[in-house]
């Protein structure tokens, strides 16, 4: 199969279709697909199998294989809430431990 680079803007008005779509990496500053209006707000890939999804610049939610963290108001080390699929470990949110959430 051959394929194609195409550097450049397609305004579409109506429908567009097709078989598959490959978009860069992206960033949290410039997200692989984001809005028109709000170019810093959107999908992108935080690295290997990891989903983040970005408002203001910023890395708000980041998904992976075995875990959900949420950043708003924290950090990647540090997250306002995280959540495991591992029963043997601990949730964290941002004002303590639940432990074993996932029975």
């Amino acid at each position: 199969m051959a394929t194609s680079t195409f550097n450049g803007n397609v305004n579409v008005v109506g429908a567009a279709s097709s078989a598959l779509y490959y978009a860069g990496n992206g960033s949290a500053a410039a997200p692989a697909y984001t809005f028109g209006s709000r170019p810093n707000q959107g999908i992108y890939s935080v690295g290997a199998n990891q989903l983040g999804l970005a408002a203001a610049g910023a890395l708000q939610l980041q998904i992976n294989s075995n875990q959900v963290q949420i950043l708003s108001g924290g950090t990647a080390a540090s997250p306002s809430l995280l959540l495991v699929d591992r029963p043997a470990l601990s949730t964290r949110y941002q004002h303590g431990w639940v432990h074993n959430l996932w029975h």
